[in-house]
């Protein structure tokens, strides 16, 4: 194979590990392989893995794997046929291993060195779903990256932000993850925040209930409760994304207080959406 195709081949580990070349997907390596070259990716450069440290990087529920240093040697060796010498080898004694990087390249290379000057799109869409815990050392550049990557859009307008094609996707890769908060469409676990507006405390709790696996649902059960909270402090509203309305908010059918509600937010929406 030409040493030109080789340098196509893509090392993708800010998601499942997978392997492309010239834009192709290749096989799934196996899980163990995959370990190892998620371990030599995330390495510094120029930095060789020992074969202790590899095997306890490649470790799977809480224990070391391979448990042979031998064992450890012929998994490279496979890896190295499979993929044309991508495995370098240390100088003789030391034992260690690294990704030669003129023969591929590493998406978690890209986003380190990329991440503070790259369009915000293009650093969103490197990462997939499914990507592992970011825990541990090895991981450290990248998550500290990933809060600059965090800072960029924070800066951003409200109306930048809702213009970035797949940050909603990005977001919800790391749910429950705080650091991603700040940046999170909706609410802090990524469910659009909704106003339930209805008199009936009983009503009102029961649609909450039901929506709660959907929505962030934030309770309003009078019209004073209503100015209070919102028409008179319309900075609340910047983290609501809808609205359920009860247009009688007491006993008489003909009271229509809910309508001042709507009309209220249909206002608010034009003031802020710029067409």
């Amino acid at each position: 194979m030409a040493t030109t195709d080789l340098v196509q081949l893509e090392i993708l580990v800010l998601g499942p590990v997978s392997l492309r070349r010239n834009g192709h997907d290749l096989t799934p390596p196996t899980p163990m392989h995959g370990r190892i070259l998620q371990a030599l990716a995330l390495a510094p450069h120029d930095t060789y893995i020992t074969t202790v440290e590899l095997s306890r990087q490649c470790s799977h529920n809480g224990r070391p794997f391979p448990r042979s240093e031998n064992a450890i040697h012929q998994h490279i060796r496979a890896v190295r046929t499979k993929y044309d010498d991508l495995i370098e080898t240390g100088e003789r004694g030391t034992h260690g291993y690294r990704l030669n990087r003129d023969k591929c390249r590493v998406d978690a290379w890209e986003f380190i060195t990329t991440v503070d000057s790259a369009d915000i799109g293009e650093l969103i869409a490197m990462w997939r779903p499914e990507v592992p815990a970011l825990v541990g050392p090895r991981w450290a550049r990248v998550r500290a990256a990933r809060v600059r990557l965090i800072d960029r859009i924070a800066q951003l307008t409200p109306q930048d932000q809702a213009a970035l094609v797949g940050l909603e996707r990005f977001t919800s890769i790391f749910p429950g993850d705080p650091e991603i908060d700040p940046i999170r469409v909706g609410g802090s676990d990524g469910r659009p925040r909704l106003l339930v507006v209805d008199d009936d405390p009983d009503v009102n709790l029961e649609i909450c209930e039901r929506l709660k696996p959907y929505y962030e649902c934030v309770p309003i059960t009078e019209i004073t409760e209503w100015r209070h909270k919102f028409r008179d402090n319309r900075a609340n509203l910047a983290d609501i994304q809808g609205a359920l309305v009860d247009l009688h908010l007491t006993r008489s059918l003909a009271d229509s207080r809910g309508l001042e509600i709507v009309l209220f937010l249909i206002i608010f929406i034009l003031s802020v959406v710029r067409f």
